[in-house]
C-alpha cells in the first residue's frame, strides 16, 4: 500500500489532449513533483496520433510496422513494446515507494488493472486478464505492445485492450497505461473498445470510474485538480532538454 499514515487524497488530472512530446513531459514533471503526501492519478489524450517507443527499442525498429511509418514518434521514458496512440484513454500514475511495504510496482501493475476491469465491468463490459483468459503467448519481440501479451494485461474476444509499462527509480515510480477506445487507422489490426462492445462509454466517465476505484482501493479521497503553471514550466523545461533533443529519440 501507499502510506496512508500521511496521504489523505488522491490527486485525479482528468483527460486533456497535448502533443506527444508535452505528455512525455508532463508525465516527468509529475514524477519529479510528486510528494509523500499525494500520488498523481493523471489521465490524457493525444492531440495527433503518435508512436511512442518503449524506452529499450531502437528507433529503427519502427521500420516493422508499416501503418505508423508517417506518424509523429517519441520515445517514452517507460519500457515495453512500441504504442500507436490514437483514439484511447491513456493515464500516468506517479508515487513515492518509501519502503518494502509501501505499494510496488507489481502491486500497481494488478491493482490499477483491477480497477480498470472493474471500471468497464460497471458499463456492462466484461474483460478478463491474458493469465485468467489461458490464450497463447505472445513474444516480446513483437514491435508493437497490443501484440505481446503479459498476466496482467486485460483482454476483450480475445484482443489486449488495455496495457502498462513502469519506469522504476531508487524510491519515486511512474505507471503509463494504455486503454484503448477503437483502432486507429495507423494501427488497424489492434481493435477498441468499441469495435469489440456495443456498450456506449465516454472517455470522461471511464476516467472518473477508474479514478474513484483507484482511491477507494487505496482507502484514499480523490482530489480533482489540474495541472499547475509550475507543473507547465517545468514540463517545457524538460521537453526542449529532453524529448524534443535528438540524442534522446536516437539514443538506440
Amino acid at each position: 500500500m501507499i502510506d496512508t499514515t500521511s496521504v489523505k487524497h488522491l490527486r485525479v488530472i482528468l483527460p486533456e489532449p497535448h502533443g506527444g512530446i508535452e505528455n512525455m513531459a508532463i508525465d516527468q514533471a509529475l514524477l519529479e513533483a510528486t510528494s509523500d503526501e499525494l500520488p498523481v492519478l493523471r489521465f490524457y489524450t493525444w492531440a495527433v496520433p503518435t508512436l511512442s517507443l518503449g524506452y529499450f527499442q531502437s528507433l529503427a525498429d519502427r521500420d516493422q510496422h508499416e501503418a505508423s511509418r508517417s506518424i509523429q514518434c517519441v520515445r517514452r521514458a517507460s519500457g515495453g513494446g512500441a504504442i500507436v496512440h490514437d483514439h484511447e484513454l491513456t493515464y500516468s500514475l506517479s508515487w513515492i515507494r518509501k519502503s518494502t511495504s509501501d505499494l510496488s510496482g507489481e502491486e500497481a501493475y494488478e491493482r490499477m488493472h483491477r480497477v480498470i476491469m472493474d471500471a468497464l465491468a460497471s458499463f456492462g463490459i466484461r474483460t478478463t486478464t491474458f493469465l485468467q483468459s489461458a490464450g497463447a503467448p505472445k513474444p516480446e519481440s513483437e514491435f508493437l505492445c497490443f501484440r505481446r501479451r503479459t498476466d496482467q494485461d486485460i483482454v476483450l474476444a480475445g484482443y489486449k485492450i488495455a496495457g502498462s509499462a513502469q519506469r522504476r527509480g531508487r524510491m519515486r515510480r511512474l505507471q503509463h497505461g494504455s486503454i484503448l477506445m477503437r483502432a486507429s487507422e495507423h494501427a488497424p489490426e489492434l481493435p477498441g473498445l468499441f469495435d469489440l462492445s456495443s456498450k456506449p462509454i465516454s472517455i470522461s466517465d471511464l476516467a472518473d470510474r477508474i479514478a474513484s476505484g483507484l482511491a477507494t482501493q487505496l482507502g484514499l479521497s480523490v482530489r480533482p485538480c489540474e495541472l499547475s503553471a509550475c507543473e507547465m514550466r517545468e514540463s517545457a523545461r524538460i521537453s526542449a532538454e529532453k524529448f524534443e533533443d535528438f540524442g534522446w529519440l536516437h539514443r538506440r
